[in-house]
């Protein structure tokens, strides 16, 4: 299985495939579940601001201006929208860490309300 890429799908009402947002399934299982706390797994160790440098904390009253001002940009906007999302509707807190390092607490971006 070393290469397979799978990615999540779902049909429409016409039987047309469509992609399914990993982040927003993620989102959509932590709020159904009445999760605490959710993490996302990226290839990043979280959100960066523009020296490359990880942002520790974020609340979700910065993010819409981060995102305006092209500070949180590219495939980290989804996840960061997917994370508001989440906690709008009960979710605790939200880790955005790097999978490839194995989930280290504190070496992420965590997202609060």
């Amino acid at each position: 299985m070393s290469g397979l890429k799978i990615k999540p799908v779902q049909f429409d009402s016409k039987g047309e495939a469509v992609n399914i947002n990993a982040d927003d399934a993620a989102s959509a299982l932590a709020v159904s579940t009445k999760a605490a706390h959710l993490i996302f797994l990226s290839n990043v160790s979280g959100v960066l601001d523009r020296n490359g440098k990880r942002i520790n904390t974020l609340h979700i009253k910065n993010i819409r201006s981060l995102i305006e001002n092209g500070v949180i940009e590219g495939g980290m906007i989804p996840k960061v929208q997917s994370a508001v999302a989440a906690i709008k509707k009960g979710v605790r807190e939200v880790d955005i860490v790097n999978g490839f390092d194995g989930i280290k607490w504190n070496r992420g971006t965590r997202i609060l309300p």
